[in-house]
């Protein structure tokens, strides 16, 4: 009869079970560069746009809230040409007398909460009828931050920031 040399035999084990660890770590391997893969090219996996700075300046941002809530200015937000692809914002700011707020400068920015590393930056121009206007400016559907901060005539530095749900057929505001 012929017996299998134990040496051999000895040997193919090894092989077999070194070349299952040996498998096993590739495979751990393979797939941690698949996770970081996936977990740094997808876009929705952002973070809000320049939170570290915004982090460090939280007292000055703190500050220039609670100045711009004593000027007292009722803002509302609506979504122009709702329901189509492309719909645009219009903000009216009006001072505690009701009347419009005379704007000299200032800026929007708006991002979707989907994907917060793509900001809108839209410069505003001098509005004397406090009606801000920003054309073609929600491209997608979804929650949409936006980001007011504008200056009147007289000095008055005012900041707002407004999540608005846009759905298509119409576009509440909130807090």
């Amino acid at each position: 009869m012929n017996q299998p040399d134990p040496s051999l035999a000895n040997r193919r084990a090894a092989i077999r079970w070194g070349s299952l660890v040996v498998g096993m770590l590739t495979l751990q391997v393979i797939l941690g560069v698949v996770a970081i893969t996936l977990a740094t090219s997808d876009q929705s996996a952002a973070v809000i746009p320049d939170y570290y700075n915004k982090a460090l300046a939280w007292d000055e941002q703190r500050a220039q809230r609670e100045a711009s809530q004593s000027l007292n200015w009722q803002l509302e937000f609506v979504e122009t040409n709702y329901g189509k692809v492309g719909s645009g914002l219009q903000i009216n700011i009006r001072n505690e007398q009701n009347q419009p707020v005379q704007i000299q400068s200032g800026s929007v920015q708006l991002y979707r909460h989907a994907r917060a590393a793509d900001v809108v930056v839209a410069p505003i121009a001098k509005a004397d009828d406090g009606i801000i206007e920003v054309a073609s400016c929600f491209p997608h559907l979804g929650v949409w931050q936006v980001e007011l901060d504008v200056i009147d005539r007289d000095g008055n530095r005012f900041v707002e920031s407004r999540r608005m749900d846009i759905v298509g057929n119409s576009a509440t505001g909130g807090s």
